[in-house]
């Protein structure tokens, strides 16, 4: 099975669904989560991966 790798862009509102999305993906993994708000990208990147 072929695996993706993904990147979130902006860790506003829609940014935690999308993360979330991903990890149900067996075949699918965040690679990369970026914001220029540091705090923001951490509690966003805490969610992922449960």
């Amino acid at each position: 099975m072929r695996r993706y790798r993904a990147a979130v862009i902006g860790c506003g509102g829609r940014s935690r669904p999308h993360g979330q999305a991903y990890d149900h993906l067996e075949q699918a993994e965040v690679v990369e989560c970026c914001d220029l708000v540091a705090e923001r990208r951490e509690a966003v990147v805490a969610g992922f991966g449960k």
